[in-house]
């Protein structure tokens, strides 16, 4: 085993008289990061710990990726809460897979088959593609919007209607709250 004293995090004296160097395996990294070595001092050794730095841009930037990448497997009312974390839609020959999420005008979509993107397929015009998330199901208490048949509310789902709040009773819930039979519950007002 090497021995040798720490001068700095990124120089070791070996000497064979100092303390146990510990090297370690170098994580993956994924795409866009390297790994860079460094040491530390503690509990009687020196030892190799690894960081995972961006190839490209600043630490903000790496965080933002980050964000972006969990974001992708966050499930919807959770995704409607960060927008901002979603690319914009864009008609330039796009490659959108089912479940994809993106921004349009302000609205959060949710991709329901998977295509290129064309400029006349524009999110609020091309319902058999693209579902909003409607307000509700993100968690709050949102305005009722009427739904398609491919983004209804969910149940749990909470939302105003005619100065009441409602609750869906029901998954792919379509209807009007206060229409008799709905699958809605009042919950208060």
């Amino acid at each position: 085993m090497l021995k040798g004293r720490l001068i700095d995090a990124s120089t070791i004296i070996i000497d064979n008289v100092g303390l146990p160097v510990i090297e370690t395996e170098p994580p993956a990294a994924m795409d866009g990061y390297v790994s860079r070595p460094s040491w530390i001092e503690g509990d009687g050794a020196i030892t190799q710990v690894w960081t995972l730095v961006p190839l490209a841009g600043t630490v903000t930037d790496a965080v933002e990726r980050l964000a972006r990448m969990q974001a992708a497997n966050l499930p919807d009312d959770k995704a409607a809460e960060v927008p901002l974390l979603f690319p914009a839609w864009s008609g330039d020959d796009v490659a959108y897979s089912v479940g994809d999420r993106v921004v349009f005008e302000g609205v959060l979509y949710k991709v329901l088959l998977d295509h290129r993107s064309q400029m006349d397929w524009a999110p609020d015009i091309s319902p058999s593609l693209f579902a909003p998330l409607l307000p509700g199901q993100d968690g709050s208490v949102g305005a009722w919007v009427q739904p398609d048949s491919t983004n209804g509310y969910s149940k749990g789902d909470r939302v105003t209607h005619n100065g009441k709040v409602w609750e869906s009773t029901a998954d792919g819930n379509v209807w009007t709250p206060d229409t008799v039979g709905a699958p809605w519950r009042e919950v208060g007002d």
